[in-house]
Formats: C-alpha cells, sequence, structure tokens
C-alpha cells in the first residue's frame, strides 16, 4: 500500500512536469503545442511511417509537425515550415516534408488544374500520387528519401505529360540557394546543372 501511494503521486508529478516542458498525452496535442503551430489550422493529418504527421497553414505558409513518442508521452519539437520560402505565388510547391532514418513524409500542393499527379521515390520505389480535393499530393516512405539525390520529383498532366520538377533553378553556381528549390516548368529547369 505505500508504495502505490509513493508511486501514483510521482507519476503524477512526472505527467505535470512533462506537460509544461511540451509533452502531452496524444501526437494531435503534442502537435499543437508545437510553438511554430499557434494560431494555426489543421489542413493534414496523416499516418507515416514514422508516426502520424500534421501539416497546419498560417496565415502565408504551412508548417508540418511531426511528434515522436517518449515512454507514455508525446512531444513535437522539431518542425519544417514554408515561410522563408518565396513560393506563395507558384502554382505547385513543397508545402510540407519531414524525414528521419525510419521514414520520410512529403506533402505537395497544386493550383494548376491540369496537374493530375505527381511522381516522387527512389529508383528503386517510386511513388505515384493522385491529388485529394484541395489539390494536396500526400507521399510517404518507410525510408529516408532526399527528393534532390534519390530522384527528381515531377507533376504530370493526366495523360502522362511532364509539366513541372522539383529542382534548383537556373542559376548555375557552387553555392544552391534554398529558395531557388522549387517546382519549375519543363523550360524553366532546361539548363539545370
Amino acid at each position: 500500500m505505500r508504495k502505490v501511494v509513493f508511486i501514483i503521486p510521482a507519476l503524477l508529478l512526472v505527467v505535470i512536469l512533462g506537460f509544461f516542458t511540451g509533452y502531452r498525452l496524444t501526437p494531435e496535442s503534442a502537435a499543437q503545442a508545437n510553438f511554430y503551430v499557434q494560431d494555426a489550422q489543421l489542413v493534414i493529418k496523416t499516418e507515416t511511417s514514422i508516426g502520424e504527421v500534421f501539416v497546419y497553414k498560417k496565415s502565408n505558409y504551412y508548417v508540418t509537425v511531426a511528434p515522436q513518442k517518449r515512454a507514455f508521452m508525446w512531444i513535437s519539437r522539431i518542425s519544417f515550415n514554408t515561410e522563408g520560402v518565396d513560393d506563395k505565388s507558384d502554382p505547385v510547391r513543397l508545402i510540407g516534408w519531414f524525414s528521419t532514418s525510419t521514414g520520410t513524409a512529403m506533402i505537395v500542393q497544386s493550383h494548376d488544374n491540369s496537374v493530375a499527379y505527381v511522381e516522387a521515390g527512389t529508383a528503386t520505389n517510386t511513388k505515384r500520387e493522385y491529388s485529394n480535393q484541395d489539390g494536396i499530393f500526400v507521399f510517404n516512405w518507410s525510408q529516408a528519401y532526399n527528393p534532390l539525390q534519390d530522384s527528381e520529383p515531377a507533376a504530370y498532366t493526366v495523360d502522362g505529360n511532364k509539366l513541372y520538377t522539383y529542382c534548383y533553378g537556373k542559376k548555375l553556381s557552387t553555392y544552391r540557394d534554398v529558395n531557388e528549390l522549387r517546382w519549375y516548368t519543363l523550360d524553366e529547369s532546361q539548363d539545370i546543372a
């Protein structure tokens, strides 16, 4: 009986301290506790090989979080956001990304109605995803995936014609500006080294 009297308050203390440091009891509440998600609207919730991934929309950019389980609680300390990326008016854009050694989630949004599907992945594990009603394509791999090293993601028409490719722009230099990494039309991406 004395052990129970000691264990219950100790467990309660751990939960309370955990709550104040960002730990939560569910993945969704941990995602909402992420600093960058405050005042944001949930756009996508998807189950991936790395767990649940949440994409939130802020006023003019997106935030992706993937809470991680620690013992019996969840925490979300890492996020990906598109705030500084100058692609807000692009017809196709990467709005979510999260990659670990155990998996990768990639979320693409298209405002171009001629885009029917997007293909991405490694040479041995290419995936084709069709959009939902909001023009959003959700990819999930059970391994780490880097779209610039493993392949070149592309957006296609219903007839299979390539419209856009995800790469760096025409600027040829040894330094690559992250703002140049975006979805380009085929004409724009022809001179890529």
